[in-house]
């Protein structure tokens, strides 16, 4: 098991031995009652040169890029996940694809990952395996995960604003 995003289903289709025997799944809620969350990770960072000449077409191709008629052509095409709603079922797209798309409803969250100092992502990313696994309690996971985000925060090496 690998714990990790939609941004990895055009490497599995492209990479993987069997992309059949491969699956994705979300997380479960944290709590009752606490919404599902999914890591943004939609799309792509779009920016546009300060010096450019054509600041208003740059603007136009991007707006074109990522408009909604577009997002099938990003699914089909290239197995990304666009940043608008697609119709998955009336494209001819891989089941992995479709299985990854079905699961994107969600509310979007911050990804972790990206914003975390290393340390505490490698014990968050162990501790899930190991919880998964019986190995570790949940509240033992968000000890070792508070322990973690303490000796970043004395280390220095977290994000500030």
């Amino acid at each position: 098991m690998k714990i990790d995003g939609s941004w990895l289903v055009a490497d599995i289709l492209d990479n993987a031995v069997d992309p059949e025997a491969i699956g994705f799944g979300i997380l479960p809620s944290m709590a009752p009652g606490v919404p599902i969350q999914a890591a943004a990770g939609l799309g792509s960072a779009w920016s546009v040169s300060a010096k450019t000449i054509h600041p208003e077409e740059a603007l136009k191709l991007i707006d074109w890029l990522i408009s909604p008629a577009n997002a099938p052509r990003w699914v089909v095409e290239g197995s990304v996940v666009p940043t608008t709603p697609v119709d998955a079922s009336t494209l001819d797209v891989h089941p992995l694809t479709r299985q990854v798309l079905a699961g994107l409803p969600l509310a979007i969250a911050y990804n972790l990952d990206v914003v975390l100092p290393a340390n505490v992502n490698e014990v968050t990313l162990n501790g899930i395996q190991a919880m998964l696994a019986g190995r570790l309690t949940p509240s033992e996971l968000a000890n070792e995960i508070q322990a973690a985000w303490t000796e970043a925060k004395a280390a220095g090496t977290i994000l500030r604003r």
